[in-house]
């Protein structure tokens, strides 16, 4: 039986006073009461637990005595992001520092990212690249499920949080790369260890900055970004391009500058979000409930099985099935 299905309020047409009728909990897919009514009851518990904080945030969003706290969220934003708010002031002199750090590196980058392909930078690569696919072969199919869910509920719920102070949280990213730029830039001019600044640059300032600016980058600030973000992606690590990537990042919730009258829906978007990943986490912590299959869980369960330790349960099974 599928769950009915569950209306979003219009993120674009403002903010909405009235809260929204509390959504029924949804079963998990393809089980009813009928036919698997333990799953049901796991998953309508799991959802009741997964559903309380974003019960407080609803209501920050949508309960009629929370208008004038929305509205100050509202107006403390739009005026941080004003020409001569402080958040764009920070933005502005970060987005200069970015272009010409970057493109001052346009031509070196060609022999730079050789070292994606071999070298020590490699190696330790394509450790972190093994390493990671080994320990998802570790690890079963729901045990994996539940793990990224519980991730991604809480990133979710981050990312609220974000949304609700984005002037602070912009300017406290933006805060924390800003200073480093012009140290980098003369480092890599003067080659005082100009690698290890190069690899700070695109892996610890890059991909903050991208995220949160919105200013476009130069023609040349832009040409070096896509010679770094081409040579991860051609040498397998994806993972790492990605972060090149404002869009991957915004798309699970990442704060960045908006304009000002996008914030309300915006917050509705990102609150809308974070409850549907709540009711996957539902479903995933349920089934691993029922059925675990972390590593302890099935080395106990083989500990019955192997040798001739499953014949006492075969003879009763059978003894069983002939009464």
């Amino acid at each position: 039986m599928s769950p009915a299905p569950i209306v979003e309020p219009d993120v674009d047409a403002g903010p909405v006073d009235e809260p929204p009728a509390p959504p029924p909990p949804p079963a998990a897919p393809d089980a009813d009461w009928t036919s698997d009514p333990q799953r049901v009851i796991a998953t309508q518990l799991a959802l009741a637990e997964a559903m309380k904080p974003i019960e407080a945030a609803a209501s920050d969003l949508y309960a009629p005595d929370r208008a004038a706290a929305r509205q100050a969220v509202a107006d403390k934003y739009a005026k941080a992001v004003a020409a001569d708010g402080d958040v764009r002031k920070k933005i502005d002199v970060a987005s200069d520092k970015f272009n010409r750090t970057a493109a001052d590196m346009v031509a070196r980058l060609d022999d730079w990212v050789k070292k994606f392909t071999s070298g020590p930078l490699y190696d330790l690569l394509e450790q972190r690249k093994k390493t990671r696919a080994a320990l998802a072969t570790k690890l079963g199919g729901n045990e994996s499920a539940r793990d990224a869910a519980v991730d991604s509920a809480k990133s979710w719920a981050a990312r609220f949080a974000d949304w609700s102070a984005p002037g602070d949280a912009i300017g406290k990213i933006v805060g924390g790369y800003v200073d480093q730029i012009d140290k980098l830039n003369a480092d890599i001019n003067n080659d005082v260890a100009a690698d290890t600044a190069t690899l700070s640059f695109w892996f610890d300032v890059a991909p903050k900055h991208l995220q949160v600016s919105d200013k476009a980058l130069s023609t040349d600030a832009a040409a070096a970004r896509d010679k770094v973000k081409k040579a991860l992606g051609d040498a397998g690590y994806t993972d790492l391009a990605n972060a090149l990537d404002p869009a991957k990042a915004r798309a699970t919730g990442a704060v960045y500058m908006i304009p000002a009258g996008d914030l309300p829906g915006k917050r509705k978007s990102v609150l809308a979000s974070w409850k549907d990943s709540a009711k996957t986490l539902a479903t995933a912590q349920a089934a691993f409930k029922l059925d675990p299959d972390d590593a302890a869980t099935l080395k106990a369960r083989w500990d019955k099985l192997k040798d001739d330790a499953w014949l006492k349960d075969a003879k009763a099974a059978l003894t069983a099935t002939a009464s």
